[in-house]
């Protein structure tokens, strides 16, 4: 018995190989923005170092938080 061309079987996918898949394009992407050169900012320590004892400051927005 064949199927017809708009009749294809549907699977659905495991949520395991849903999580590798994210893992995996994370990481590629990690690893090949590192091994280009593009991961690291030229931030200059002065500003770096302004920024850092100031992180503690910042607030994120939450939602329905006024």
């Amino acid at each position: 018995m064949s199927l017809l061309a708009g009749e294809q079987k549907r699977r659905a996918i495991p949520a395991w190989s849903m999580a590798a898949g994210i893992a995996i394009l994370f990481l590629g992407m990690v690893g090949y923005a590192k091994g280009t050169g593009q991961w690291n900012a030229n931030l200059p320590k002065q500003v770096y170092l302004q920024l850092v004892p100031n992180a503690s400051e910042q607030h994120h927005p939450m939602p329905g938080a006024q």
